[in-house]
This record gives structure tokens, sequence and C-alpha cells, in this order.
């Protein structure tokens, strides 16, 4: 039987960059275009409301409620096209990569099966999927959020 391996250390640039990769490139970047548009309108939000307050070009309350609430509809509906966009873009990154690696794992030899215990390969396919599509999603969300 082979000794397990484990990989312990700092994950490099070009690690990352091929997961966002495996997404696909310009999906990629419309996802981070959604996510900054989505920061930029809750930023002019937060202007608009100082506007409202300090009455800059002296509307009536109802025109300034009318204009927080569009703003208010385009917030809510930015935000749900970013989060629809950035689960589906995590979907099909991790959809990738497990076909990748079964693509590597069904192409081993035999030899690999016979040395490798069952519970490890079982490991590789279940629980660090899982943690992949599970804790990565949730950890770059959070990322992109503070980011933008």
């Amino acid at each position: 039987m082979a000794e397990e391996k484990r990989f312990v250390g700092i994950v490099g640039w070009r690690l990352y960059w091929r997961y966002f990769k495996s997404g696909g490139g310009l999906y990629f970047f419309i996802v981070m275009f959604f996510i900054a548009f989505s920061m930029g309108i809750r930023i002019f939000v937060d202007y608009f409301i100082g506007v409202w307050i300090s009455n800059k070009y002296n509307l009536s309350n109802s025109v300034y409620v009318g204009i927080l609430f569009g703003l208010a509809a385009a917030t809510m509906i930015i935000t749900f096209v970013k989060g629809f966009l950035f689960g589906h873009y995590m979907s099909i990154v991790s959809f990738t990569i497990f076909n990748e690696f079964m693509n590597k794992l069904f192409k081993k030899n035999m030899t690999f099966f016979d040395t490798t215990p069952s519970g490890q390969i079982l490991n590789l396919v279940t629980k660090d999927t899982d943690f992949m599509d599970r804790e990565l999603s949730m950890f770059y969300s959070s990322f992109f959020d503070v980011t933008f």
C-alpha cells in the first residue's frame, strides 16, 4: 500500500488563477463586474441619503422617497443577479474541476488502484470535493464582497 501524500504550505497564485479560469475567463469578468456594480450602487444609495438629508436639490420628500425606492429596487435586482451569476459560476468551476479529476482518475493504471487504499480515493472524491463546493464558494463570496 502506498503512503498517503499530504501537501502542506502556501497555495500559490497559479492555483488560484487555475481555479477561477476553470469557470471560464469571460464569465469570471462578468461576475466581477456585477460584484463591483452591486457595491457601487450600494455606495451611491448611501451618498443619495446624504443628499436627501442636506436637501441639496430642494426637492420634496416624496420625490426623494421615490428615487430611494427606485435605487433600492435596483440594488435588490443587481444583488440577486450577482448572487445567481456567482453561484452559477462556482457550480461551473466545481463541475469542471470534478470532471478533470475523474478523467485523470479513470486514466490511472490498475497498479494505482491496487496500491492506493479505496478510502483515500473516496476521500478525495467526496470530502475534498464537498469542501471545494461549500467552503471555497462561501470564502470567495465573502472575499469579493469585502474587496469590492
